[in-house]
């Protein structure tokens, strides 16, 4: 199956914590296997459709910036 681990939708935390922990775990033991093991790190795109939208999400950014998540 195909699996998924979500940073994006994660206010800093624990939850977030564990999701950056997992997403560096699990590059990790790729860069081990080699190809013997299939990860492809992805990313995603959030639009705002009003201003409010706008800075709810430059501090949400904000935040995981703070929190160790990178672009």
């Amino acid at each position: 199956g195909e699996g998924n681990l979500l940073v994006s939708d994660k206010e800093p935390g624990p939850e977030l914590d564990l999701a950056l922990l997992s997403g560096r775990l699990w590059a990790d033991l790729a860069e081990e296997l080699g190809e013997a093991f299939e990860y492809e790190a992805k990313g995603g795109v959030v639009v705002a459709a009003t201003p409010e939208g706008l800075t709810a999400l430059e501090t949400f950014a904000a935040g995981q910036r703070a929190a160790g998540v990178e672009a």
